[in-house]
């Protein structure tokens, strides 16, 4: 029973916190909240896309992109091959998929490689379609005996129709355990 009279609050002790945490929002209104105020980074401020393998042979690959791509963008795809021993007639390939359009370059070449001397495959590349896309950047080179040494990077993008909302993941805050 309360030693304090009944018009006035009863109140923690002092420097104690108080045994009820504040309400989490409702994953509703974090919802709304992050549709209607949630900033929107223009993709010139995002670093552009890149992607590195994770070779088991000597032989590397970095696939990058010069910006973040939007739907009717043209943007230049560069896939850097190196290797850490001389390598002759190496398969480089850019795969991209359906709704992409190749504008200047060229998709595959072959070339030599070795440590200090990269191969360079660069192509510039439409957006015609607002789908969620994969970009492969792949070097492929048969020895003598049929082995073959190679990597690959992918990239993954989301071509986003116009005015279309930003791809969000609305994650709650932990909530505060009670005492």
């Amino acid at each position: 029973m309360s030693t304090q009279p009944a018009t006035q609050p009863a109140q923690p002790p002092a420097n104690t916190a108080s045994p009820v945490a504040d309400p989490a929002p409702s994953a509703t209104t974090l919802a709304q909240s992050a549709t209607q105020s949630a900033p929107t980074l223009p993709p010139a401020t995002l670093p552009p896309p890149k992607a590195s393998g994770s070779p088991s042979t000597p032989i590397s690959v970095e696939l990058e992109m010069s910006r973040w791509p939007a739907l009717g963008d043209e943007v230049e795809v560069r896939l850097t091959v190196q290797s850490i021993e001389p390598a002759t007639n190496i398969d480089a390939t850019i795969i991209a998929p359906e709704g992409v359009e190749v504008t200047a370059g060229a998709l595959a070449m072959k070339g030599d490689v070795g440590p200090n001397q990269p191969l360079v495959l660069t192509a510039t590349l439409r957006f015609t379609t607002a789908a969620d896309i994969t970009i492969i950047g792949r070097a492929l080179h048969t020895l003598a005996n049929g082995d073959i040494w190679g990597d690959q990077a992918v990239l993954y993008l989301t071509i986003a129709a116009p005015g279309a909302p930003p791809n969000l993941t609305v994650t709650p805050p932990l909530a505060v355990p009670s005492p």
